[in-house]
């Protein structure tokens, strides 16, 4: 009973010490408008035009070549099949770790990297546009994917891939 009593008074201390406090300030305002940070707002303009030159280079290419039907699926990303693997395999499935052999390439063919790496799926291991494609075909497919920057390796780029890159890549799920 001591230990309620103990409590009690405890918690009502506590609420009467902060209820004491000052408010928090409220932000400054010139001439009746918000502060807008500049900068910010640059920055956001900046990244949704290079998305959208991004999204019309990637049509342009997907277009450029009649031999190969490109398909336009999720992230932006434009597709062609050239083997739709093993039906009898089945799809990847999320959290399933798969195999998978990248070969990455600028838009104008010039070769970044070539990368065959075991990947658990939809833990972002790999560009987003990957990661959660590839969940639409099966085991032993052979695809081609252009891959805009902002789904692949974005504004920070990597050792090998510029940043804002848009890239083509040739992947076998094994």
């Amino acid at each position: 009973m001591r230990g309620i009593y103990v409590a009690c008074i405890g918690l009502i201390g506590a609420l009467v010490v902060s209820c004491g406090q000052p408010n928090p300030q409220r932000p400054s305002r010139r001439m009746g408008l918000p502060q807008v940070d500049s900068t910010a707002v640059n920055l956001i303009k900046f990244n949704q035009h290079m998305r959208q030159e991004a999204d019309r280079a990637l049509q342009a290419k997907a277009q450029s070549n009649p031999d190969e039907t490109y398909a336009l699926y999720q992230w932006g990303t434009w597709v062609h099949i050239i083997d739709p693997g093993d039906e009898d395999a089945g799809k990847p499935q999320r959290n399933e770790e798969c195999e998978i052999h990248m070969r990455i390439y600028s838009l104008d063919g010039h070769f970044y990297c070539d990368d065959e790496q075991s990947v658990t799926l939809a833990k972002y291991e790999i560009p987003v546009a990957v990661d959660w494609n590839i969940l639409e075909w099966n085991h032993g497919a052979k695809v081609r994917m252009l891959v805009p920057w902002y789904s692949a390796y974005g504004i920070q780029g990597t050792d090998a891939i510029p940043p804002y890159e848009n890239i083509m890549i040739d992947l076998y799920i094994k």
